[in-house]
């Protein structure tokens, strides 16, 4: 029996909004930077709480929660990660928010 392999990563508890902007742009700088170093991931998971709080989504906090996945999401095609899984987190925090997402 062949057991197949896969290399995933696993990003969860982002919460956006509930840090200063230039911090969580530190965060999204060591994401790029390690999945620039690991070329070679199947799948990309991003779990739980990516969200702080319920924020509307043309908020600050929103356009930058929304920016970060999009640059995340644009960096994971770039170097050609198979597929990308979004797990919504608690209600108090993802709430329904992730929809924006799902076209993606």
């Amino acid at each position: 029996m062949k057991l197949l392999e896969y290399n995933i990563v696993h990003i969860a508890d982002i919460h956006w909004g509930v840090l200063e902007p230039e911090i969580q742009e530190t965060q999204l700088y060591y994401i790029l930077a390690f999945l620039d170093m690991h070329r070679d991931i199947d799948l990309l998971v991003i779990s739980g709480d990516f969200w702080d709080t319920k924020v509307p989504l043309n908020s600050p906090e929103g356009i930058g929660g929304i920016n970060m996945f999009n640059t995340i999401y644009d960096k994971a095609y770039e170097i050609g990660i198979k597929a990308i899984r979004v797990v919504k987190g608690t209600e108090d925090h993802d709430n329904d928010q992730l929809e924006a997402f799902r076209n993606l």
